[in-house]
This record gives C-alpha cells, sequence and structure tokens, in this order.
C-alpha cells in the first residue's frame, strides 16, 4: 500500500481523578474518556527514498523532530525496519493545548496507518505496547470510544459507549499539560469525580444521571491560567440548558452536554460570537477512521 487517509478523533474527559504521584512526577489517574466527532485529517504515502516530511497545512505546531508524528514514524521504524521515507499530510481541526488529546491522536493514527501500509508487522497488542512510548494518551486514541483509564493514563478498560449531543469552546488561550499539573495541590483536590457511580451509570444506560458524578480535579490549577472557562461553564449552564458543563483533560476546552439540539445550536450560534474555536460534535465508538 503506498497511501492512506484517515481522519482520527479527539477526546473528552468525562471525569479525571488524580490518586497519587510517583518519584519521577508523574500523576497516577482514574479518568473516563470518549472520544467526538471532532477530527484531524492525515495522508500518509510512502517515498521511494529515506527521507520524512511533515506538512501541516493550518496551524502553527512544528513540524519538526519535535513533532510527535515524526516521533511515531522514527519509533515504528525502529521497531520495524520498514523505513522512515513518508511524506505526511496533516489538516489540524483538534484544538492545540486544549486537553482534547489532538496530538496523542494523530500519533495514534500515523501508527495505525504505518502498520496498515507494511502489512500489519505489528500485532494489536505489540502496537497499543509501542504506542505508550509517545504519551500516556496514544494507547487510547488507539482505541477510542468509552474506557476508564488508570495508572499514568495507559491501563485502559473498556466500557459500554454512551451517547450524548457535545458543544466544544476552546478559549483564546491555551495551557500546558505540564504547567496545570506543576500547579496541582494533590492534597486539596476540588471537583473529584465518582467513577464508580459513574460507571454503574454507563452500565444501566442511565446516562442522564450520571452528571452529578462527573468531575475533573485538574480544573482549579487551569482555571489560575485560563480564568474565562469559568465564564463559558457558567453561561453553558445558566443560559443554555446545558446539562452539564466542565473542562476537559488540563484544559482549556470546555465542553457541554446537551439533551436538546435547538438548545445546543442557540450556544453554538453564541459562543462563535465570542471565540473562534467553537464545535458542534457527537460521540463515537471509535477513534480512527480510513477514507
Amino acid at each position: 500500500m503506498k497511501q492512506l487517509s484517515l481522519d482520527v478523533c479527539g477526546k473528552i474527559n468525562l471525569s479525571l481523578d488524580v490518586t497519587g504521584k510517583r518519584d519521577d512526577g508523574y500523576h497516577f489517574v482514574s479518568m473516563i474518556m470518549q472520544t467526538v466527532s471532532l477530527k484531524d485529517s492525515l495522508c500518509i504515502k510512502k517515498r521511494e527514498d529515506d527521507f520524512f516530511f511533515l506538512n501541516i497545512g493550518n496551524s502553527s505546531i512544528p513540524s519538526g523532530e519535535d513533532n510527535i508524528i515524526y516521533k511515531a514514524v522514527s519509533l515504528y521504524h525502529q521497531m520495524t525496519r520498514t523505513g522512515l521515507g513518508y511524506e505526511i499530510t496533516l489538516d489540524k481541526k483538534i484544538p492545540v493545548e486544549a486537553g482534547m488529546a489532538g496530538g496523542s491522536a494523530d500519533a495514534a493514527g500515523v501508527l495505525y496507518a504505518l502498520n496498515e501500509m507494511n502489512h500489519c508487522k505489528l500485532s494489536r497488542e505489540e502496537l497499543l505496547k509501542l504506542s505508550v512510548r509517545l504519551g500516556a494518551d496514544v494507547p487510547y486514541m488507539l482505541l477510542g470510544g468509552t474506557y476508564l483509564a488508570t495508572g499514568i493514563g495507559e491501563h485502559l478498560q473498556k466500557l459500554p459507549d454512551v451517547s450524548y449531543h457535545i458543544l466544544v469552546v476552546k478559549p483564546n488561550k491555551g495551557v500546558s499539560t505540564k504547567s496545570v499539573y506543576q500547579n496541582l495541590d494533590i492534597n486539596h483536590l476540588k471537583n473529584r469525580p465518582n467513577n464508580d457511580k459513574m460507571i454503574e451509570c454507563i452500565h444501566s444506560k442511565k446516562y442522564d444521571e450520571i452528571y452529578p458524578f462527573m468531575g475533573n480535579v485538574l480544573y482549579e490549577s487551569a482555571k489560575k491560567f485560563v480564568p474565562e472557562m469559568e465564564r463559558i461553564i457558567f453561561d453553558m449552564e445558566s443560559k443554555f440548558s446545558c446539562s452539564k458543563a466542565m473542562m476537559t483533560g488540563s484544559g482549556s476546552t470546555v465542553y457541554g452536554i446537551f439533551e436538546n439540539l435547538e438548545d445546543r445550536s442557540r450556544a453554538n450560534k453564541y459562543f462563535l460570537e465570542h471565540y473562534t474555536e467553537v464545535y458542534e460534535v457527537e460521540t463515537t465508538n471509535y477513534s480512527i477512521s480510513i477514507r
């Protein structure tokens, strides 16, 4: 196979709890993650030579060796000796510094594509094991749907897939994951979720009973960097009958769950008057789709 085009989904956190900290600085987490239909597009072409090119058409993110896509190609080459000669074009739609795992999604998509183009040299289990070397979210972004993630995010337990109508709003300012975790007061966590109760609701398909148990302990830390998140959450819940609004990941994206599509449409129109990155999306039971 000489070429493959695919779309990769972003994710939201239905919950995010921090349960401890390792000696190396990484935090232990317990979180329920969900893919959504906001997607980056990738086109991977195999080259005759051994040169790698990355084209990013609509984003200011770097395209050099520090980019996670380059790291994914290099890592796959190290494991399979299939060469570095690829030209990859990325059409970026998932917001950057947003808590939606856009970079991890791109890396997962590239690993998946390279494995398909090279006749699946790695098994599914081998690919998942390899992917964690690129980041704790990357294994999940190879799978998609509804999952409980523990450890540093790499231990995954499949849950029944949920279905929600979502509005995503990215403030004009982003925030780095590193900054949020560095400023987290692990001894005085707020907004803690009840993952056990959430999982009970998910298994019984009582999706509308999940909202009181949702939470994200990183919100208080991230809010210090992007205080406007608080206003977005307030407006979603007070003006537009949003069932639940909260920050995803380490921020700065806020999302709202809507029971009524008309309410979501009104909210979408309102927030587009204030922000450029506003998206109406649905939950998905996949993370990668071939075009």
